[in-house]
């Protein structure tokens, strides 16, 4: 069980460069949430809000080849080959507001990079490139995506869920300001 002693000790005591208490509280929270220490923080119902909250990721990347000879523009006008590749990837995240139109969640700035929609010409070779973002709630429904911003250097990435109501996690029960 966690007390004041067991603080006091770890109290600015550092680990290969980590300090041993964040460390301590963070494992306590991520290993025993459920500890008689922490009911005051973490109540059943907030879990539960939380969990509601989360949401997994999909992305979907179909290469499809073509054969384009002399004169011709358009992907219409050339031979289709067919599907040469694809690629799915898989995260997660969690909602942080909800709209008229659908709801916005957080998820991992990298997999929102890894969506392509570019023709890629190497004559008479041509590869198509078409993606689909798509997400799926806690109770397995799937709804479109839309990637609203992708923040790379925070590796952070807002996609609005389209038709969806998924409640939005509660990030903070003060108001800042």
């Amino acid at each position: 069980m966690l007390n004041t002693y067991t603080l006091i000790f770890i109290k600015g005591i550092k680990v290969f460069g980590f300090n041993l208490e964040k460390l301590f509280l963070f494992c306590m929270l991520v290993i025993a949430p459920g500890c008689t220490s922490f009911e005051t923080l973490f109540t059943e119902k907030s879990i539960n809000r939380a969990r509601d909250s989360f949401v997994k990721v999909f992305v979907d990347n179909t290469y499809d080849a073509f054969l384009c000879f002399g004169d011709e523009t358009s992907l219409d006008e050339c031979d289709e080959i067919g599907e040469v590749h694809s690629e799915s990837m898989t995260g997660s995240g969690f909602s942080i507001k909800n709209t008229e139109i659908g709801t916005v969640a957080m998820t991992a700035g990298h997999l929102c990079e890894s969506i392509n929609n570019a023709t890629i010409i190497d004559s008479p070779m041509t590869i198509s490139v078409r993606s689909s973002i798509y997400v799926q709630d806690k109770d397995g429904n799937h709804f479109d995506a839309i990637i609203l911003k992708i923040d790379s250097d925070e590796d952070l990435c807002s996609v609005l869920i389209q038709d969806a109501n998924i409640p939005a996690a509660r990030i903070s029960s003060t108001d800042p300001s």
